[in-house]
């Protein structure tokens, strides 16, 4: 059936018309919640944290900010991780572009040099069964600076799809001088997709 400029469509038609007739929309994002992220051994964060898991810090009342603080690593290489899982919605377009997106900092109190400064990610697809492919993540460790930074990772997506389980780890590990204080910080997570409809 040709239709034209002006023409009533039918509700049978529109209904019927597939998902892949859609206009792909790029690089939505999918905002991840604190409260989703969990440590990498599943455990919930809290508000004390421990060594290899950073703490919870919600300002509350009147501010509504929220930040997971790692350890003071002055002159010792602190290494903390955060992990979620993503399920990719059923709008997703298979094949197509997978971007997490974490702000991230170190927090200098003190001024002074730090020495070792990364955050990195690894993403695996799992299946129903519990078990992981290899790492998917195609993006290398990328320096941490002083100031809240937005930093993007690649997720290699050519056999993800619609409805699969993506879980993701962050890892932050720094060391700073003698004199200071240092303490990795996140600020939160975004998934970015890809989708129609």
């Amino acid at each position: 059936m040709t239709f034209v400029t002006g023409d009533v469509l039918p509700a049978s038609t529109a209904n019927a018309w597939p998902r892949s007739y859609m206009e792909q929309e790029d690089l939505v994002s999918y905002a991840i919640t604190l409260t989703a992220f969990r440590y990498a051994d599943g455990a919930i964060p809290d508000t004390v944290g421990a060594a290899g898991n950073p703490k919870l810090v919600m300002s509350g009342w009147g501010s509504g900010t929220g930040i997971f603080q790692g350890e003071d690593a002055q002159e010792v290489l602190k290494t903390e991780t955060l992990c979620f899982e993503f399920v990719l919605p059923e709008c997703y377009v298979a094949g197509q572009s997978v971007i997490l997106s974490i702000t991230a900092r170190i927090n200098d109190a003190g001024g002074n040099s730090h020495t070792f400064d990364s955050l990195d990610v690894e993403a695996y697809e799992i299946a129903e069964a519990g078990t992981a492919e290899s790492d998917i993540c195609a993006t290398d460790a990328q320096t941490l600076a002083e100031i809240m930074t937005a930093y993007s990772f690649t997720i290699t997506s050519t056999n993800l799809g619609p409805g699969d389980l993506v879980r993701i780890f962050i890892r932050t590990s720094i060391q700073g001088s003698f004199g200071g204080s240092f303490k990795a910080e996140i600020g939160g997570a975004t998934m970015k997709l890809d989708i129609k409809g």
